[in-house]
């Protein structure tokens, strides 16, 4: 199935963006199975994912690679393929400036979506005591002429 996201446009939320952002990846994420485990009270877990998400908006731009702490769709969009819409506007910037991507797949769903895209598993998945799996992934940059 093809879905048609011409009608998306992405763009890098600055500071006065900072809001929207935490309202969308709260809401993409309530019922994700790692901030299910991480935070099990339904009726603190918006309120705690904030404090989560918050720092994650400021991850330091000195680092050796792009990393990708989450991506999140509001839950009626899921599937339409903005997922791959901003995954992509991303990752052409990583290509463009050569660095690699990581990301830790926090479901089945996501990890097949980040596959699809040109990441690779970076060992075995990881449990941590009872939460579920996490899958550690990897993108090298793409090179000129690579169909990705």
């Amino acid at each position: 199935m093809t879905t048609d996201t011409s009608y998306a446009t992405v763009w890098r939320a600055g500071d006065e963006g900072a809001q929207a952002v935490l309202d969308v990846l709260t809401e993409a994420f309530m019922n994700d199975p790692l901030v299910r485990w991480l935070f099990p009270a339904a009726g603190d877990r918006g309120r705690l994912q904030r404090h989560y998400y918050r720092p994650l908006l400021a991850h330091p731009a000195a680092e050796p690679h792009l990393y990708l702490p989450c991506i999140g769709v509001l839950g009626g969009w899921q599937g339409a393929g903005l997922g791959s819409a901003m995954l992509r506007h991303r990752l052409e910037r990583a290509d463009a400036d050569g660095v690699p991507a990581y990301l830790e797949a926090s479901s089945a769903r996501s990890r097949a979506l980040y596959l699809r895209h040109g990441f690779a598993d970076l060992g075995e998945p990881v449990r941590v005591a009872d939460g579920p799996l996490l899958w550690p992934m990897w993108r090298q940059p793409a090179q000129e002429g690579d169909n990705r």
